[in-house]
């Protein structure tokens, strides 16, 4: 079955948009592709460098299932790297 959205609830603790609970979702970059991460290698596990690109949403949870973390972004700032936990696959 194929996946329909990937996302995560981010609850917002300080600044001025302290208490928003925010969505987010896989951050497509520009060249097309999304960016997961095995979050056990340590320091650097978050630079490009060590990041896994995939082309699809089946792709990215098919790693969250391995847990894998996944950039997300929501419609307000920069995206993150985040872990699995929490993250909700919809098919």
């Amino acid at each position: 079955m194929a996946v329909r959205a990937i996302w995560k609830e981010h609850h917002i603790k300080r600044g001025k948009r302290a208490g928003v609970v925010e969505r987010r979702e896989p951050y497509l970059y520009g060249d097309g592709l999304y960016r997961v991460a095995d979050m056990t290698i340590g320091k650097g596990h978050n630079t490009d460098e060590n990041a896994i690109k995939v082309a699809t949403l089946d792709e990215v949870a098919a790693y969250v299932r391995k847990g894998f973390g996944v950039r997300l972004k929501s419609g307000v700032g920069k995206s993150s790297l985040n872990c699995a936990d929490g993250i909700v696959i919809e098919e």
